[in-house]
């Protein structure tokens, strides 16, 4: 019975912590205040200055959480269904998907989004990217178009630089297909992204993050490398879903295919996470951000999630950071969404056979959820 209470309050603590504003965060309106706070409270992670404290306050940065759709809507006609996994295999006690697949590059990329709302863009064409490697057994190693989805994919994905949905962007991929591209000035690929990194602490010699509000006009010609013809250069996925908001789900998931795509909520002390395991401590709630989960493990007995931001690479751990598993901090996994790329060679459709007949249940409840 203790043992039950215990769970109880542990789960119910979860649901409210980052929903609960304290009355200390009256006075947490600067950067330089939040670090010294959270750092004084002994918690599982350490803050510092990711952002110049003298230029930035947390309001003027809560447009990089450009999420505004984290769960199923209809108004875009957008409901995808939601995976299930037969967990019949040992889940591993740590797991990291650059380890798991060396041959793909992209996962440990970190890309800037830079003063335009387009984390819900970016984290899902890294997601997107990933999954062709490791679909192809490194085959086929490139980068999907930020740019392309953020201005092409119009009022079905949201408002562009202004925020977007992440369950339309698979839907997207799925249905229209995205071209390759890469981040500001990188010609190799189709459509380079636009937007140059925006000025962090303490590179000073960057452009300011100021919010933007224009998303640029869509193109259907590739800007980058202007060899490649844009009509054929699209890749597509084969489906895209949602993932069960259980733990062992989201596991399996990223076990059998790679990295996925999640939305949380973010509240001021992110900002200045530097390292350790993130939990929200202090600061107003700034609003919804997605993120890419790429692995999972354990620290001083503290279980976390490792995921991937877009914020750039001397944001945090390099642009990663950890965060509370099991307690579905902070939202993070109550919102993943993913879905399989379309490579067109026999490798992969017997991959996907395989993956259908191994994880299929006859006595699931379709009506719930919907295996492949």
């Amino acid at each position: 019975m203790q043992f039950l209470l215990f769970n109880i309050l542990l789960t119910l603590n979860a649901l409210n912590r980052c929903s609960a504003i304290k009355a200390t965060e009256e006075s947490m309106g600067s950067l330089s205040k939040l670090v010294d706070f959270v750092n004084l409270q002994n918690t599982t992670w350490m803050a510092g200055h990711n952002f110049n404290p003298d230029i930035y306050t947390p309001s003027n940065l809560a447009f990089l959480c450009g999420s505004i759709g984290s769960k199923q809507y209809t108004n875009g006609e957008v409901i995808l269904p939601t995976i299930y996994h037969k967990v019949d295999i040992p889940i591993p006690f740590l797991f990291q998907s650059s380890g798991h697949w060396p041959f793909c590059p992209t996962i440990k990329q970190v890309m800037d989004q830079g003063s335009c709302s387009s984390d819900w863009a970016v984290s899902a064409v890294q997601t997107m990217s990933d999954r062709i490697c490791i679909f192809s057994q490194g085959r086929i190693v490139t980068e999907l178009s930020v740019q392309d989805l953020l201005t092409c994919c119009g009022w079905r994905c949201g408002e562009g630089c202004r925020g977007g949905y992440p369950l339309a962007a698979w839907n997207y991929f799925q249905r229209n297909g995205i071209v390759t591209g890469s981040g500001y000035k990188d010609n190799r690929y189709c459509q380079p992204y636009t937007f140059p990194p925006c000025h962090h602490f303490p590179q000073e010699n960057q452009t300011m993050c100021n919010e933007t509000t224009s998303t640029p006009q869509c193109l259907t010609s590739c800007q980058g490398n202007r060899s490649i013809k844009y009509a054929t250069n699209k890749l597509f996925a084969v489906d895209s879903y949602t993932v069960s908001s259980k733990v062992e789900q989201i596991q399996m998931e990223i076990f059998i295919n790679g990295p996925v795509q999640a939305t949380m909520s973010v509240y001021a002390d992110f900002l200045m996470y530097k390292v350790g395991v993130y939990q929200h401590v202090t600061g107003d709630f700034l609003g919804e951000h997605s993120v890419r989960i790429v692995g999972w493990g354990e620290e001083q007995n503290i279980r976390y999630w490792t995921v991937s931001n877009t914020w750039n690479a001397e944001w945090g751990e390099k642009g990663f950071f950890k965060i509370l598993r099991e307690v579905n901090e902070c939202g993070i996994e109550s919102s993943i969404v993913a879905g399989r790329p379309r490579i067109d060679d026999d490798a992969t459709r017997i991959r996907l056979e395989n993956f259908r007949t191994k994880f299929f249940s006859k006595d699931f409840d379709k009506n719930k959820e919907t295996p492949f």
